[in-house]
Parts: C-alpha cells; sequence; structure tokens
C-alpha cells in the first residue's frame, strides 16, 4: 500500500511537471544512511549521510525531482583493524575500515555501480577515529566522481535495455486488469530514458483505469444501498469518487437522484450532509490543487537555486578543510611515529613533546 501511494504522487509529479532538456541527460541520487550493522554512534552516522549528500551535491548528482527520490546511493561500513598504542601518557586509537558505496533503485532493487573506500583515523577514541575518517570523505576524489558518473550512465544504458520488456509486462497487467502493478512496474523507468513518453503514456492509461475502477465499485455499491433505502450512505460512497475519474459526473447525476427520494423529514438534514460534502469535495479539489502547486514551487526553486546549492556545498567544504586538515596532519604525524616505533619510547617522547608540552 505505501509502494502504491508512493506511485500515484510520484505520477502527479512527473504528469505535471515533467523534467527539463537538461535534467534528462542525468539521474540524480538521494543519499540514504547506513543499511548495515555499525561501530559508528549516532552523530557519526549523521556525519557520515551529510558527508555522502555534499559528495553528490559535489558532483550535481544530488536529488532535485520526484523520481530522483527512487535512485539512491547507500553506505556500508566495516572496520578491517583496530589498535591501541599505549603512549604512557593515555591510549591513542588507529581504526582502519572500508566504505563502500552503492547505486540502487529503490523499486526494483537493482544495484549499478560500486566503489570501495579505505579509510583510515586516529584519536582519543575509537568514534573520534571514525569522525576523523569520515572528515576525510571528499566530494572531489575521483574515485567518488567516477563512481556517480558511472552509476548515471548504468543506470540510463540499462533502462533503455529493458524497456521493451517493461512495456510488454505493463500491457501484460493491464489486459489482466492488474492496473496498480501495471504501475508500479512502470516506474522503475526514469524519464531521461528516450522514448519515455511511450512509458508516460502508459501510465495515465493505468492510472485512469485505477480511478475508474474505484468509481465502478463506490457506484455499485451506492446502488445497493439504494434498493435498501439507505440513501444517505449511498451519498456518502459516490461522494469518495476522485474527480478526476470518468464516472465522476455520473457519481454527481445519481447523488441528484437519490436527493429526490428522501422523504420531508429526512430532506434538512440531507440537505445539510450534502453540503459538507461538496464543502469537502471542494476542499479536496482545492488540496489537490494546492499539492500540485507546492510540487511546482519545489521544483521551481530547486531549479533556481541548483547552482547555489552547488557553489554553498563547495563553501562548506572548503569551510571544513582547515580543521580537517589539521586532524589529517596529526593523524599521519602518529601513524608515522606508530611505523617507525620498535620499543614504545621513541613515540611517547615524540607525542610527549608535540601534544603534552
Amino acid at each position: 500500500m505505501k509502494a502504491k501511494k508512493l506511485i500515484t504522487l510520484l505520477f502527479m509529479a512527473l504528469t505535471a511537471y515533467p523534467l527539463s532538456a537538461a535534467e534528462k541527460e542525468n539521474i540524480s541520487f538521494k543519499a540514504m544512511g547506513l543499511q548495515n550493522e555499525t561501530p559508528l554512534n549516532e552523530d557519526n552516522q549523521k556525519r557520515l549521510t551529510l558527508k555522502i549528500e555534499q559528495a553528490v551535491a559535489y558532483n550535481n548528482a544530488g536529488a532535485n525531482t520526484a523520481q530522483s527520490q527512487l535512485f539512491v546511493i547507500y553506505p556500508e561500513f566495516v572496520t578491517t583493524s583496530s589498535d591501541v598504542v599505549n603512549t604512557g601518557m593515555r591510549n591513542i586509537y588507529v581504526v582502519r575500515g572500508e566504505l563502500s558505496l552503492f547505486s540502487r533503485n529503490l523499486m526494483d532493487d537493482n544495484t549499478f555501480a560500486t566503489v570501495v573506500l579505505p579509510l583510515e583515523g586516529s584519536g582519543k577514541t575509537e568514534q573520534d577515529c571514525y569522525r576523523v575518517m569520515i572528515n576525510s570523505i571528499r566530494g572531489s576524489n575521483p574515485q567518488i566522481a567516477r563512481f556517480i558518473s558511472e552509476s548515471q550512465q548504468r543506470v540510463i544504458e540499462y533502462y533503455e535495455r529493458i524497456m521493451p520488456q517493461v512495456l510488454a509486462k505493463a500491457e501484460r497487467q493491464m489486459t489482466a486488469l492488474e492496473y496498480d502493478d501495471a504501475l508500479v512496474t512502470l516506474s522503475i523507468i526514469p524519464e531521461c530514458v528516450d522514448g519515455y513518453y511511450t512509458v508516460s503514456e502508459l501510465m495515465s492509461k493505468a492510472y485512469a483505469k485505477i480511478l475508474d475502477r474505484n468509481a465502478d465499485m463506490a457506484i455499485n455499491e451506492a446502488k445497493t444501498l439504494i434498493v435498501k433505502k439507505e440513501y444517505m450512505q449511498a451519498i456518502e460512497v459516490l461522494s469518495t469518487i476522485d474527480p478526476m475519474s470518468s464516472k465522476y459526473d455520473e457519481a454527481w447525476q445519481m447523488i441528484a437522484e437519490v436527493r429526490t427520494k428522501i422523504d420531508a423529514v429526512e430532506q434538512a438534514e440531507a440537505e445539510r450532509r450534502l453540503q459538507e460534502i461538496e464543502a469537502a469535495k471542494a476542499q479536496a479539489e482545492q488540496e489537490r490543487e494546492q499539492q500540485m502547486k507546492i510540487l511546482q514551487m519545489e521544483y521551481e526553486a530547486q531549479e533556481r537555486d541548483k547552482e547555489r546549492a552547488y557553489e554553498l556545498t563547495k563553501i562548506a567544504l572548503s569551510g571544513q578543510q582547515a580543521k580537517e586538515y589539521a586532524d589529517t596532519q596529526a593523524q599521519e604525524k602518529i601513524q608515522t611515529a606508530v611505523e617507525n616505533n620498535t620499543d614504545g619510547s621513541d613515540f611517547k617522547t615524540w607525542f610527549t613533546n608535540t601534544f603534552l608540552k
């Protein structure tokens, strides 16, 4: 049910506000949080998600359309080694790990590309080490840039290749009156794929069939209620029919006929209830229009601010560079001392002179 609701909202957004020509050239991604068990605490998990978002934005692949919410980049983090160096004054942790990034379509669970980034950090606690490791992740990393570029290209190539099979499957589902399933099947195709108009047309047909199917069910239920002379209940049922359905006018014609069957005693209550129903109908239509306006405003705002957001991301990243550089330099010094140390005395002297004096 949740997936079908997502697809319905997605369909509304796509049909109302299709992608611009520039956006159709690339796939955008949404950054996800860690999916596997992790030694990272909550703060470091949030920090990692933010870093991935910044890296995606840096490479101009941030999520900015309704359909881009279907394509995600999610991380997996594992610790490969963890050492503790006793300096005589305090312990220093040195942790090594690997961050894997995967690009995926949430609807069909297809994975398109993967990159593994080796990370290393040192600090007073293991969580300090993880923080240093996460801070070392940069969108300018050639591995990340290549990963995002390859992901975009592979997504397009894959769905261009399988689109005929997807269309055929959706057609079979519609023939079998499985309109919801057809809509879900079609939703995996990104709008940037050549020939997407065929997908869009079939999605429109499936959505219209869903609305009419639901309307037919409501009309049949209302007819049964009318036979039982349960007129107000019939009106209630008919009022649930979506205004976008082709059966909408028929439903309100039935409501008009039912109103004539209500006796004088019930007439006042019926009129009051009908006014509430009509007000609710008007409110529903107004909310629908408002929802579409909000989608349009968000779309226009994202278009207007896309370049500015990209620049702000670079500024945010550069604003961290001084601190990250200091962390990296300290980490390199500690690691060099650890590698060169044999009995511990040299490292203790260096650490004391460097940090404690």
